[in-house]
């Protein structure tokens, strides 16, 4: 988890606020002995965080976090 979730803000001044600029990657997962898989999660959030980019406002996504099931 990023923050608590009581903790979790958006500011006013968010793109995607303003703008309603997102981006969304569709992943498949499936339940093994081990947990969760997310099939090729890493080119998936690659691939996202190329999108973010490419949209202006982010340049910087931080994927480590999204792949990570804490």
């Amino acid at each position: 988890m990023f923050v608590e979730r009581d903790q979790a803000r958006v500011s006013a001044a968010d793109a995607g606020m303003l703008h309603a600029v997102g981006l969304f990657e569709t992943m498949t997962a499936r339940v093994t002995g081990n947990g969760v898989v997310v099939e090729s999660l890493d080119e998936r959030l690659a691939r996202l965080q190329s999108s973010a980019c490419g949209l202006g406002p982010s340049t910087e996504l931080k994927i480590g976090p999204l792949g990570s099931s804490d």
